[in-house]
């Protein structure tokens, strides 16, 4: 399947799908219904563009999911990070940790201190994508920070690591995100909920809009659900979908 996704988007994949076991791997089956496969088109075709990818959508409609797919169908490996209002900016760029490795016959000599990648510092240099769910939940500190990754000409300089050359690129890399508009969660009383990205972040990303499952339209809605039942059911030759569906 991958391989014919790949021959499809026409998308290289930098990891041998023969040794793969750290890539996330989707939730099988995933049923690429047509709301679903909508998106994934969308956010294909913004690959190509090398931006920023930011989806948008109603909570629990499938943006992460769809990613996390989209990741795998490509080979890629991915490192998730939901973002909280206590995230902090080490998670994405990196801090120094205590050195748990010491040899214990040379710890005079033996760093107190190493420096530990974050999320997006990992993906950066290594080619990989990182994934930021909930990005408008995060405190301002956290976007100033990431500020310089989502510029047209990204730059990342590990100033908490006392450096002042910026990292080298993978040109493999590839950052997407997730939010829920505060105008779809309508919690904005409530601690922890998404608030409104200013239109310079905004411009920083190519967006795309997740429509979350048509409950309001009996039509649609049916035809999304007989397709998940169509799908979940498929090896079942004899069984009618649409009264699975009914029931």
């Amino acid at each position: 399947i991958k391989v014919c996704f790949q021959n499809v988007s026409h998308v290289t994949s930098n990891i041998d799908t023969q040794h793969s076991s750290s890539i996330i791997r989707a939730e099988i089956p995933y049923v690429l219904t047509d709301r679903a496969l909508a998106v994934l088109k969308q956010v294909c075709f913004n690959l190509r563009t090398k931006q920023p990818i930011l989806v948008t959508g109603s909570e629990a409609c499938g943006k992460s999911e769809l990613l996390l797919t989209l990741a795998w169908l490509h080979s890629k490996r991915i490192h998730q990070l939901n973002i909280t209002p206590e995230t902090e900016p080490t998670s994405l760029i990196g801090q120094l940790v205590p050195n748990d490795s010491q040899e214990s016959n040379d710890q005079a000599n033996s760093p107190k201190l190493i420096w530990q990648h974050g999320a997006v510092t990992v993906a950066y240099v290594n080619g990989d994508w990182v994934l930021l769910d909930n990005l408008a939940t995060a405190e301002s500190s956290v976007l100033e920070r990431l500020n310089p990754v989502l510029e047209q000409n990204p730059m990342l300089i590990l100033t908490e690591r006392g450096d002042i050359e910026s990292q080298k690129m993978d040109p493999e890399y590839q950052l997407v995100a997730t939010m829920t508009p505060p105008t779809i969660q309508q919690q904005s009383v409530v601690s922890g909920a998404s608030v409104e990205l200013s239109p310079a972040l905004y411009n920083r990303f190519a967006i795309v809009h997740m429509e979350d499952m048509p409950f309001d339209n009996g039509e649609q809605c049916e035809k999304e659900l007989d397709q998940l039942a169509h799908a979940l059911l498929s090896d079942e030759s004899d069984i009618d979908h649409s009264l699975a569906v009914s029931l």
